[in-house]
């Protein structure tokens, strides 16, 4: 059979709307040529949005089956484009969706997009092939383990199927079906596990392992992964790449020990000069492997912290204390990895300005490791996840399921989250310019770090003076926060329009000194 898959670009202010290699339905991919398919596919999210179309026409010639991978809800609005792509060129096609968000929102999609036969819930590997053995042999595809459907309007779901037991199994991704990375500007991408032993109540990680058959995290072998390294040296030349596993070391003994292996065996490559990202949970840290990591060639590094308020991290389900996450930042400071990213939740349904404050003070102590974009950090309402259930039963959610909203319990932190979130925006641009300068850029870097820093600054005591002035306030005061927010507003929009006058001073003095240089 003739197979395409599909990865809908999302919605994005960035001309290719770009996060990342489509890992599931490269994974699936390899999957369906071992069973003999013949396999076309398109991450349109790396092509330009005028060239879209056309592709869509190119891999869609042809195809019995077109898979749609939806992992988020800004990808759903490009649903559009592909259904009548799919209605025009292969009209007779079997249309079926899978990823994390149709897992959870099966029932929904099916109802908002009609064209879609059905969706397949949970890991694809053994029950996509199934399914394709029941439609080409003109059998029941609706008992497939994962499936739910539409039959005669009512949705019917069958179990998950099982959890790859064994990842090892797996054939490594079909990566030459994706065009060049360094094209558009990304790092390849390994994924060495699957599955979180956590319980954040805001993430679908944690929800697929107990719902269906298998082990809460999963782990391919430090064979395996250095196995897939080795072909991506010998096949492509790379020797940079990003690790997106949500816990790259995994749980208990046997996660640190699978890491160490990984490094051990990175580290005996080493002529190769690997660099890479990782992302772990702080539990996880310790001197031992942060010096193996390190060893091995890990630059850039994320935890997720989320918050440092204590009754915060209750509320977001991390059920760790806080002096976790300083035990971890002790570490990675002693250690100090080129890049430190700290995951950020400041905001959520019930955020207090008091919870804010206490954030902002340790923000502050911790500098640089936050970016000025972290401030307005809000929490995101997935399908399947305890957050939603939660803020669905004291119905407090509104919009869709591809797009939740809600208001903050406390109108004041409302009204300090759209005031930061606007008058930051062009801030933050400000900082990411600065932090990105290289040395082909007509900016000193000496100049650009003092400026980053007087942002970053800036943003900080203009968080205190916000959640100050919205603390000070009362709920009904509506014309005093109309007031304040005017005031706030203009000192912003000084500090960036300074900004700006002095970085375009700055540009103008090095392109002098670079044109006398060269006479």
């Amino acid at each position: 059979m003739r197979i395409a898959l599909l990865n809908p670009a999302p919605e994005s202010a960035h001309p290719l709307g770009v996060s990342g290699e489509p890992m599931g339905i490269l994974a699936l991919a390899s999957v369906l040529r071992a069973e003999g398919h013949e396999v076309a596919l398109r991450d349109l999210g790396l092509l330009l949005p005028d060239q879209r179309a056309a592709a869509l026409e190119t891999v869609l010639e042809g195809a019995a089956l077109a898979g749609i991978s939806l992992t988020g809800g800004a990808q759903v609005a490009a649903m559009t484009d592909i259904v009548a792509a799919i209605d025009r060129v292969c009209p007779d096609a079997f249309v079926l969706a899978g990823g994390a968000l149709p897992t959870f929102a099966a029932e929904a999609l099916l109802r908002q997009i009609p064209r879609v036969d059905c969706v397949l819930r949970g890991e694809a590997e053994e029950a996509l092939p199934e399914l394709i053995r029941h439609i080409e042999a003109g059998t029941d595809w609706r008992a497939v383990k994962g499936v739910t459907c539409l039959v005669e309007g009512q949705a019917r779901s069958q179990p998950l199927p099982r959890m790859v037991p064994d990842l090892d199994s797996l054939p490594f991704p079909a990566r030459d079906l994706l065009p060049d990375l360094d094209a558009v500007g990304l790092q390849p991408t390994l994924i060495t596990s699957r599955g979180c032993w956590a319980k954040c109540t805001f993430c679908t990680s944690q929800v697929f392992p107990r719902l269906a058959e298998g082990s809460l995290w999963r782990g391919q072998s430090a064979k395996y992964v250095l196995a897939e390294l080795d072909a991506l040296w010998s096949d492509h030349g790379v020797s940079k790449f990003r690790i997106l596993d949500d816990n790259f070391v995994g749980p208990g003994t046997r996660g640190q020990r699978r890491a160490r292996e990984i490094c051990e065996g990175i580290e005996t490559r080493g002529a190769r000069g690997y660099r890479f990202f990782a992302a772990m949970r702080a539990e996880v840290i310790n001197d031992d492997i942060m010096a193996r990591l390190l060893g091995a060639g890990m630059d850039r590094i994320c935890i997720g912290m989320e918050t440092w308020s204590p009754s915060q991290l209750r509320r977001l389900g991390k059920n760790s204390p806080i002096e976790v996450n300083h035990r971890a930042l002790d570490v990675l400071m002693r250690h100090r990895p080129e890049t430190i990213n700290l995951g950020c939740i400041l905001f959520d349904p019930d955020t207090t300005p008091e919870e804010l404050i206490a954030n902002i003070e340790l923000i502050a102590q911790y500098g640089d490791l936050y970016q000025i974009s972290q401030l307005t950090s809000r929490l995101d309402v997935l399908p399947g996840t305890p957050a939603e259930r939660d803020l669905q039963a004291r119905g407090r959610l509104k919009g869709a399921w591809d797009g939740y909203r809600y208001d903050f319990s406390d109108a004041r932190v409302g009204w300090a989250f759209d005031l930061l979130t606007g008058a930051l925006a062009d801030i933050a641009k400000l900082e990411q310019y600065c932090r990105k300068i290289d040395a082909e850029t007509p900016v000193p870097r000496d100049s650009a770090a003092e400026l980053g820093g007087a942002l970053h600054r800036f943003a900080i005591d203009f968080f205190r003076e916000v959640i100050g002035v919205c603390d000070a306030l009362l709920p009904d005061e509506s014309a005093a926060w109309r007031d304040e927010a005017d005031r706030l507003q203009t000192r912003a929009k000084a500090m960036r329009d300074q900004t700006i006058g002095r970085l375009a001073l700055i540009e103008m003095a090095a392109t002098s000194a670079a044109t006398t240089v060269a006479r």
